[in-house]
């Protein structure tokens, strides 16, 4: 069993066919995120249900909603590209499926207590620490 933790701080025991249920619907949004629109009857059709089908999956799988479940996709792969790239917060955002920079920023904040700005600058001063740290000697 694989031990998942979402962002709203559940932790849920998946079972192996939850489990790649998981990843196949967060594969597919990754795919899709540069969608401006992608809706939840197209992530329905992309797994080959229905939408009510889709909603019952993904709420005893995850525990939440479909919507929820695709913005945790977009929040899980903006981390990323702060992490991995030097892409701007508008840049991100919009990268990862978001369409206004501004609710993107309000969305990060109250999911994760911290402005994206303020994060992107907590990666930044831990990487200049490691780096005024390490020792040549």
């Amino acid at each position: 069993m694989i031990l998942l933790n979402f962002r709203i701080m559940k932790n849920i025991q998946l079972t192996s066919s939850r489990n790649d249920f998981v990843l196949q619907a967060t594969r597919i949004i990754e795919k899709k995120i540069h969608l401006e629109k992608y809706s939840l009857e197209m992530f329905a059709n992309d797994l080959f249900m229905s939408k009510s089908s889709l909603n019952k999956k993904v709420k005893t799988t995850t525990g939440l909603t479909p919507t929820e479940f695709i913005e945790n996709v977009k929040f899980n792969f903006s981390l990323k590209l702060f992490q991995e790239s030097d892409l701007s917060i508008k840049e991100i955002a919009y990268s990862s499926g978001f369409n206004d920079p501004k609710y993107f920023t309000r969305r990060f904040k109250k999911e994760y207590g911290i402005t994206p700005k303020a994060y992107k600058n907590s990666l930044n001063k831990k990487c200049g620490y490691l780096w005024l740290n390490f020792n040549l000697n």
